[in-house]
């Protein structure tokens, strides 16, 4: 089941990219390993990396069966960008749902990055948020990391605070930026 754009009579903005966001236990397990194992470097450079145990093909099976149970309680919306042919080109999930607010996280493969995709999934998956019942989405960003916080800024987001030293990376501390948006009944921005 796709995830349609809330927009009535228009195109999601990863339809005009010729992408679709899909909820990730639907997705085929091996093309799901094949993007973690191809861009965990890129990956690693702004977030921890998930360990070894993480990077086989019956680990990334097993988080999709996870995933299905987190979606059929309703905690956890879980997508994944794909390709037109079945291959998975970024994540966009909101996750920790409660009380009418989830967390926003996201990444896309390295080929596609700067190609509009996360700007375009966040926005897709945003318009679907109110659907779930979810009307504030936040996110944080390391201070290193400016695309993701061009894409939050695009998506509109506002910057609600900085917490100094607070995530740590490769055992670097690092500030973390806090960012939120209030959304409409209708997926609008508030």
């Amino acid at each position: 089941m796709d995830v349609p754009s809330a927009r009535p009579g228009g195109p999601g903005a990863l339809d005009r990219l010729g992408l679709r966001l899909v909820p990730a236990h639907e997705v085929d397990a091996a093309a799901l390993h094949a993007f973690e194992v191809a861009n965990r470097a890129f990956f690693a450079r702004w977030i921890p990396d998930r360990g070894e145990a993480y990077y086989t093909p019956a680990a990334v099976a097993e988080s999709l069966v996870r995933m299905a149970g987190w979606w059929a309680e309703g905690t956890d919306r879980m997508h994944v960008v794909l390709d037109p042919a079945g291959g998975v080109a970024g994540r966009a999930n909101l996750v920790e749902v409660d009380s009418g607010r989830a967390s926003l996280g996201y990444r896309v493969a390295e080929a596609v990055a700067g190609a509009g995709v996360a700007t375009a999934a966040v926005t897709d998956l945003l318009a679907a948020a109110p659907r779930w019942g979810i009307t504030r989405v936040e996110a944080v960003t390391s201070h290193a990391n400016v695309a993701s916080a061009k894409v939050l800024e695009r998506c509109g987001f506002t910057l609600v605070g900085t917490r100094h030293a607070a995530l740590r990376v490769h055992g670097v501390a690092m500030d973390a930026h806090d960012w939120r948006v209030e959304l409409t009944p209708s997926g609008q921005r508030a």
